[in-house]
């Protein structure tokens, strides 16, 4: 399976529990890099800042569906951020 492949694959399954808890999936992002591969979900929401507490709350969200899907079968690292200060 291509990297874009699995990509929507991760997507298809992410998206609906990000949105469930009023987030939107702005981006995702799947790549090596030179620590390893990581999965990089960028949260959105329509009326206020992302936070710490939302970031952390997502990753535990989605760790075990994402592990039980068995669509990533080695080691990667989860990260989850915001896209940053909007100006």
């Amino acid at each position: 399976m291509s990297c874009i492949d699995l990509r929507d694959k991760i997507e298809q399954v992410l998206k609906p529990l990000v949105e469930a808890e009023g987030f939107a999936l702005a981006d995702l992002h799947w790549r090596s890099e030179s620590c390893g591969w990581v999965l990089r979900l960028i949260l959105n929401h329509e009326s206020r800042p992302i936070t710490l507490s939302d970031c952390e709350k997502i990753s535990r969200l989605v760790g075990k569906p994402l592990d039980s899907s068995d669509l990533i079968r080695h080691g990667y690292c989860l990260e989850v951020s915001s896209p940053g200060i909007k100006l």
